[in-house]
């Protein structure tokens, strides 16, 4: 094997296809400026959420991060669609666990909580600069569903029920 293609089988960016031979998935951060985007670390998820130990805040969101990735990759494959999953944050450390971005255009802005049935304000904040088509939060533990300023909070078994 020549030295230059088993330096490239060691390293796959995050950007090909190999990621999905390994154990993890990247999510970068969503920046209308590539420079800006660059300074931002990206989120690490499991494909296998068995992975994560003791930690029920991670591994419901590492649930929701495999979900929207199956849809993105459902509407790559079948539809054709143009998408990328994405975090959001701000300088003033205002995030969004996910972002969808679909053809184009955000389609999902989604904050995961475990028991959390008051609207996040960072949620909140980036739904009126963003403008997502469905924008949502997510709960693990929620006793009834609630709107807050016209966005969803959804317990997270019914979500991912509609997901499928």
């Amino acid at each position: 094997m020549k030295s230059g293609r088993l330096a490239s089988q060691k390293f796959f960016p995050p950007s090909t296809a190999a990621p999905s031979k390994l154990v993890i998935f990247v999510v970068p951060p969503y920046s209308k400026s590539l420079a800006r985007a660059v300074l931002k670390e990206p989120k690490i998820y499991f494909y296998d959420v068995g992975r994560i130990k003791n930690e029920i805040g991670a591994r419901t969101e590492n649930v929701v991060a495999l979900s929207l990735l199956k849809k993105l990759h459902y509407g790559q494959d079948v539809l054709g669609e143009r998408s990328q999953l994405y975090y959001v944050r701000d300088k003033e450390k205002r995030e969004v666990d996910f972002l969808t971005f679909i053809d184009g255009k955000i389609h999902d802005l989604i904050e995961v909580k475990v028991a959390e049935d008051k609207l996040s304000s960072s949620l909140t904040y980036f739904t009126e600069c963003l403008r997502p088509k469905y924008p949502v939060q997510v709960v693990l533990n929620l006793k009834k569903n609630l709107t807050a300023k016209g966005i969803p909070i959804v317990h997270l078994p019914l979500w991912l029920e509609k997901q499928a």
